[in-house]
């Protein structure tokens, strides 16, 4: 089974994963990882990873796919997160993989740019890049991630994908997704 964890950026995508990894045994890529491999060593690739996350996910769909499809006909369960896919593209992998494939999507659609400014602030990720930034410019961001949040609800909705809204609360978030994970059951 190849479950994927796509998203907004900053909506907790990656602590989910590990979470899943400690309870179901099942290791996860971080394509926020992937991303900055090619950005390093594959510069030629023209990634740059401050363009619009959509953009960058359809200049990474080929390497991305290659690694699922790996995953897919080695039949191995693994988990891919990060904001780099679409829902087309779990779609795509589920068509060519039924039964196969386990994907969701995270959002933040709803949220009040100013407190999601102040939780990110308050709550810095690991490797937090957005701690370069002063806040006129995070919060510019955040109102991208918010967009970009609204076109994943819709694609994944047209799709019949789960996608779930953090509603503020992310340890109700995190237990909605885990469950959805290990159950199919959105």
């Amino acid at each position: 089974m190849l479950y994927i964890i796509g998203g907004a950026p900053r909506v907790g995508k990656t602590i989910i994963a590990q979470e899943f990894l400690e309870r179901a045994n099942v290791p996860f890529l971080s394509l926020d990882l992937l991303k900055m491999s090619l950005v390093k060593g594959v510069p030629q690739v023209g990634i740059d990873p401050m363009d619009p996350s959509a953009e960058v996910a359809e200049q990474m769909w080929p390497v991305v796919r290659g690694l699922s499809v790996t995953v897919l006909e080695n039949e191995r369960e693994h988990l891919i997160e990060g904001d780099a896919i679409l829902p087309p593209h779990s779609q795509e992998l589920a068509n060519e993989f039924p039964g196969k494939v386990r994907a969701c999507f995270l959002g933040f659609e709803n949220a009040n740019p100013s407190e999601r400014l102040s939780a990110i602030r308050h709550h810095p990720g690991p490797e937090d890049w957005l701690s370069q930034f002063g806040d006129h410019e995070v919060l510019s961001m955040i109102d991208e991630m918010i967009e970009y949040s609204r076109q994943l609800r819709e694609d994944a909705e047209a799709r019949g994908i789960p996608y779930f809204e953090d509603l503020g609360d992310f340890g109700a978030l995190k237990e909605r997704v885990l469950h959805y994970l290990e159950t199919g059951q959105a």
